[in-house]
């Protein structure tokens, strides 16, 4: 299963007590969450980085957490949370050593049947 885009703003406003569960969103607040995951994304994605394995639009479930979490961290300033940037900083490298670990290709140690044709 995967969220869009709109899931995730949801969530990371919710995670930062700007809109609850009942009442909708502010479109400025949404459209602010909005720019910051693009400007993410497209930060993960560049050329060299490369720790983005889905589409902009569908956010796998397995780091939608931890997209939420950097969405939020890069948003709360603008909502009033202000945090020193070495504070922000050290937060993003928790959040980053999450997604590497992610990511990180492991080997399961079980035998692999080939076939030779």
């Amino acid at each position: 299963m995967s969220y869009s885009e709109t899931d995730l703003v949801s969530a990371v406003l919710r995670h930062l007590r700007v809109a609850d569960a009942v009442d909708a969103a502010d479109s400025a607040d949404s459209a602010l969450v909005q720019q910051n995951y693009e400007a993410l994304w497209e930060e993960l994605s560049a050329h060299g980085n490369e720790w983005t394995y889905w589409n902009m639009g569908t956010i796998p479930r397995p780091v939608f957490l931890i997209v939420r979490d950097l969405v939020a961290l890069e948003s709360q300033n603008a909502f009033g949370l202000v945090i020193s940037p070495t504070e922000k900083e050290q937060h993003k490298e928790v959040l980053m050593r999450r997604l590497r670990r992610h990511l990180a290709v492991q080997s399961t140690g079980l035998q692999t049947k080939v076939d030779y044709y």
